[in-house]
């Protein structure tokens, strides 16, 4: 039905339907009645045919929102953009609304995406970075980081790479990271290795999860490009020489901390990491079998140790003075287990003027080692696992019992060298 339309009539239009101008064709103004809330709703609309034969449906406007007038004009510039007249061909309006409304949101998806990529800066990278790779179990799974490289990731890019945390992280070019490679390696060729692998390893992840999105190629790659790595040399002969070794061994049994003492004694006597004996539990201590092990070592395999003599005696003596404790050292920090040692390190460097780390002591045990044992069986001692060595990882497998001899060979020979006075002593009092 035609009804002249004029805004006073549309008002009066109640009941549900379409109403056609009579004035332009297709022109038409639709009522529905909301079911719920019975509030009536009027539309301005044109239904007409496009000059291709197919019939669409545009809607205008709700009619309080323009005149009669003003829907009338916009109808006849929608017929004309439909039968092809105000362009070359004819236009389906609904279409061409599709068209603008996927172009503004392309636009503010951009606009979007270009806001997340600016504030997507380098400390932001290697937060998600250590979230997704960082242990977080008891025993480090095959891919991720141990706690302690995290850490040490952590420190290096926020000590060495500061002014760059805030930063976006795509704004990290090649220049920068070869100017600030050898400004780092100035004060250590280390730390520049360490932070720099770190800062590569964050970033291919940035490049690998967010698929070329924020960084489309690493920068760190202009040190490989340029051959700017530097070789660190590995501190092979940071060992503590048989000549020194009674002074050190006196010095330890000096110290006031006897948990610091039996600490370094332990890690001397057994190649054991700092990290592997400071968070050894007594649960993985087996006094039944004269055995114990190192949990989330650093290839991730449990490493198991006959007890020799002289360690079985600071073990057992240790229980008995702390068997209800959790740890074999326990600490008074939030971590529960001894950490710091660097005070009792410093005190007997400065009377024996020796210096060492708890990672000399664990090559001055190997040291003692290669004197009588080939390298399979100090790489057992030392739980180093050579996967590419086949006859290593598949063929060679050494029971507790058969190692142990063997390692109370190693320990007779570093107290033989700590303890030459005692063992002099002891022979003249059995002869």
């Amino acid at each position: 039905m035609r009804i002249h339309l004029t805004d006073k009539v549309i008002r009066g239009l109640n009941e549900p339907g379409d109403y056609r101008d009579d004035e332009v064709k297709g022109l038409l103004v639709s009522v529905s009645v909301h079911k719920r809330t019975g509030e009536i709703s009027r539309k301005y609309a044109l239904n007409a045919r496009i000059k291709s034969g197919k019939v669409c449906t545009v809607t205008y406007c709700p009619t309080h929102l323009a005149t009669v007038e003003n829907a009338r004009n916009w109808a006849r510039e929608q017929l004309r953009v439909m039968k092809g007249i105000a362009s070359d061909s004819a236009v389906n309006p609904n279409e061409k609304e599709r068209e603008k409304r996927e172009a503004e949101r392309q636009a503010r998806e951009k606009l979007k995406q270009e806001a997340e990529i600016a504030a997507y800066s380098l400390r932001k990278a290697l937060d998600d970075y250590l979230t997704l790779r960082a242990s977080t179990g008891q025993k480090k799974r095959r891919g991720e980081l141990s706690p302690r490289t995290a850490d040490l990731y952590r420190q290096c890019i926020t000590k060495h790479l500061a002014e760059w945390l805030d930063a976006p992280l795509n704004s990290i070019t090649k220049e920068m990271v070869s100017v600030r490679y050898s400004e780092v390696c100035n004060s250590s060729e280390a730390a520049a290795g360490n932070t720099f692998r770190a800062l590569r390893a964050v970033i291919n992840y940035v490049i690998l999860t967010k698929d070329g999105a924020v960084v489309g190629t690493n920068p760190v790659s202009i040190l490989s490009a340029l051959n700017l790595w530097k070789d660190v040399k590995t501190r092979k002969d940071n060992v503590i020489s048989d000549t020194q070794l009674g002074a050190w061994w006196r010095a330890v049994d000096e110290l006031n901390h006897c948990d610091h003492s039996d600490f370094f004694k332990l890690l001397l006597l057994t190649g054991f990491r700092k990290g592997e004996l400071s968070t050894m539990k007594w649960k993985d201590v087996n006094f039944d079998d004269r055995y114990w092990t190192a949990r989330n070592t650093k290839n991730g395999a449990d490493h198991c140790l006959p007890f020799s003599r002289e360690v079985e005696r600071i073990l057992k003596a240790r229980y008995q003075n702390n068997r209800f404790g959790e740890y074999l050292f326990p600490g008074r920090g939030s971590k529960g287990y001894l950490h710091h040692v660097e005070l009792s390190q410093a005190k007997i460097t400065e009377t024996t003027g020796i210096k060492f780390t708890p990672h000399t002591l664990r090559r001055t045990f190997n040291g003692h080692a290669i004197r009588f044992f080939p390298p399979y069986i100090c790489k057992r001692f030392m739980n180093h696992l050579d996967k590419s060595d086949v006859t290593q990882t598949h063929y060679i497998n050494i029971e507790l019992d058969t190692l142990r001899p063997q390692l109370q060979i190693v320990e007779d020979s570093i107290l033989r060298t700590a303890r030459p006075v005692e063992k002099a002593t002891r022979r003249a009092i059995s002869s």
